[in-house]
């Protein structure tokens, strides 16, 4: 698998593969340990090397630390990334991005992801295409991880010795306060502008193409599951930083949550839940 998947790399960009590839690939089977997702991320993080030879002879020598290890090989690929992650605004930036990936409760588009986080994802998901899976061309599938141990490396990191350490009750009230701001935002009465309110919902004839166009994911994803994500806020002061918006959402636009989820058919599954 290893020595056809190398090939088609050099293949794919045009080069030349190196003379002692075979050796090498012989040296990367060894480092895999049998472990298959090591072998597919190893091949992830060539292909989309600037100089695939020079880390397939780094990752094969043992160049890079620990990279022998499952662990190990996500340190690599996450140092090797164009972050910087000296950058307090880009490391809460990568954390706010993957902590969503990790934590939402259906997967989520690149568009729907960045609606949710309130600034532009692609260039930090681009950035690690050997470990999550995105839609390059158009965007329209969810994006999510190519393996659960990456989403466990990131959530189980010292965050004393490690720069991309996820930590998951910061990242829980971050996205629980971007539900809140999602619907302060886009909630409001009426929002289909449907004449009269004494149809069903069955009898308006051209309800999905308005849900489409003035319900945007984001806001259903937000009136969905802004209660799990409450719910998973445990610290006190965090519950207390969430204590107004909460007041607010039912004195303001607690109502129109409902008519959200009614529309988009989702009332008898979370307004009950919630």
């Amino acid at each position: 698998y290893l020595e056809q998947e190398v090939n088609e790399v050099f293949q794919t960009q045009g080069r030349v593969p190196p003379e002692n590839l075979s050796i090498w690939v012989e040296n990367l089977c060894s480092r895999a340990g049998g472990l298959f997702i090591w072998g597919s991320t190893a091949i992830k993080l060539i292909s989309q090397s600037y100089r695939p030879a020079d880390m397939l002879s780094s990752l094969a020598a043992g160049q890079m630390t620990n990279s022998s290890d499952l662990y190990g090989l996500y340190d690599t690929v996450l140092g090797s990334s164009t972050i910087p992650w000296d950058d307090e605004v880009a490391r809460n930036d990568f954390s706010h991005v993957l902590g969503l990936i990790l934590l939402s409760k259906v997967p989520l588009t690149l568009a729907t992801l960045e609606a949710m986080l309130g600034f532009p994802s692609l260039d930090i998901i681009s950035s690690f295409q050997s470990v999550i899976a995105h839609d390059a061309v158009n965007h329209t599938l969810p994006v999510h991880l190519f393996h659960t141990s990456f989403s466990d490396y990131l959530m189980s990191r010292d965050p004393k010795t490690n720069k991309w350490f996820v930590d998951v009750p910061t990242e829980q009230l971050f996205i629980a306060k971007q539900c809140f701001h999602n619907m302060r935002e886009n909630l409001k009465f009426n929002i289909c502008d449907i004449e009269s309110s004494f149809m069903k919902n069955e009898e308006i004839p051209i309800l999905e193409e308005l849900i489409k166009e003035r319900i945007p994911k984001c806001l259903e994803y937000s009136c969905c599951f802004w209660a799990e994500h409450l719910s998973e806020v445990t610290e006190s002061a965090a519950q207390t930083e969430l204590h107004s918006s909460l007041v607010t959402f039912f004195e303001e636009y607690f109502l129109h949550w409902l008519e959200v989820l009614s529309l988009t058919r989702n009332l008898r599954d979370w307004a009950g839940h919630s």
